[in-house]
């Protein structure tokens, strides 16, 4: 009696997983309406120190797959530069009257378009390219004139890739993100750096 139990509890193992593998095996791209999240580091590059300090970045993701490869999105995100004035006048020991505003942080949100290249089925490497405003608090003196202060709301573009893979839920993508954040006037250029997750509805 014991042996036929134990017998039939094996072939319920194995009738189990041959299923598992069968799901595996029958892999189905999931696209539609997604959701994600970035979080990662954030610098900047020139000004009057070349570069700043690393940071926390952070980013939320909307958007929706056209088709298979392209998407759009729109995403909102956070960073902070830290001790890298964007001129001279906001640096202390240059200018010791000036605002000294030498860190501040950025409020972006930008709309984007995604193309998917497929190396493998799980697989695949994300260029992306975006515009949007950037928010800037508190604001840097104006670098082309130190009467001024920099407007709050600019101008941005950002560029970045992916590596992206689609887990065995496949609803759910995981990857790592690079993106460069433009913003023209004042001249502010920085890249995060980040970890993603993506949810598709």
């Amino acid at each position: 009696m014991i042996l036929t139990l134990t017998l039939l509890a094996v072939g319920a193992s194995v009738d189990s997983a041959r299923a598992d593998d069968g799901r595996l095996a029958n892999f189905v791209l999931q696209r539609g309406l997604y959701v994600g999240a970035d979080f990662g580091t954030f610098m900047t590059f020139g000004d009057t120190k070349g570069v700043s300090n690393l940071q926390p970045f952070v980013g939320l993701r909307l958007g929706y797959d056209l088709t298979d490869n392209l998407s759009l999105q729109l995403t909102g995100s956070a960073a902070y530069v830290a001790d890298n004035p964007l001129s001279d006048y906001d640096d202390p020991s240059k200018t010791p009257d000036g605002t000294g505003v030498t860190s501040y942080d950025l409020l972006n949100v930008t709309g984007e378009i995604v193309y998917a290249v497929r190396v493998t089925e799980r697989f695949a490497i994300e260029p992306k390219l975006g515009t949007g405003l950037s928010r800037i608090n508190p604001l840097p003196t104006d670098p082309n004139n130190p009467a001024l202060l920099v407007s709050r709301g600019n101008f941005l573009i950002d560029a970045g890739f992916g590596f992206t893979y689609l887990t065995l839920l496949s609803d759910f993508s995981a990857g790592l993100s690079a993106t460069a954040y433009i913003v023209p006037k004042p001249g502010i250029v920085g890249l995060a750096t980040t970890f993603t997750v993506r949810y598709t509805f």
